[in-house]
């Protein structure tokens, strides 16, 4: 199903699932994160979606960085943010800046020609491509800078 990356229904239910990355499944003990969201309205489980990505690739990055292991309790997604909502309200405040930033830069200095309309229109799709494919190593690094940008915005530091 289109725009469901990361989900997987079972008898109703939308259950988060995500490969580990293969550099860290040592660390996490498993190959595959995968718990239930606890919904059977698909939209609000693209919601928990949208927080669980930010918080696991942020765990990725953090277990990465300091080559420390993700607790077991972690991998079965027990261990939730304090408050998930503030998670997705950071991601909704990001996307809004960055979209109003693009769509200020485009009415300051709009293509010249239906030409380079077209060529922008295209760079973003191959971009939209890249990032839909979990396995492209590119996905992964915009997807972390990203999830460090909202984060180190929010002084929400990583142990």
């Amino acid at each position: 199903m289109a725009g469901s990356n990361r989900l997987l229904r079972r008898n109703g239910v939308w259950y988060y699932r995500r490969r580990v990355p293969l550099r860290l499944v040592e660390d996490v003990g498993k190959r595959v994160v995968q718990y239930s969201l606890k919904t059977t309205n698909l939209k609000e489980a693209k919601r928990h979606r949208e927080v669980a990505d930010i918080e696991w690739s942020a765990r990725f990055a953090a277990a990465e960085n300091s080559h420390s292991q993700i607790s077991e309790a972690d991998t079965e997604g027990t261990a939730k943010p304090k408050r998930s909502s503030d998670l997705a309200h950071l991601v909704v405040d990001y996307v809004a800046r960055i979209d109003a930033r693009i769509q200020q830069r485009i009415a300051e200095d709009p293509p010249e020609s239906e030409a380079q309309r077209a060529e922008l229109i295209q760079d973003t799709e191959v971009e939209l491509q890249i990032l839909g494919n979990r396995d492209d190593p590119g996905a992964f690094e915009y997807a972390d800078g990203t999830v460090r940008r909202i984060l180190g915005e929010a002084d929400i530091v990583l142990d």
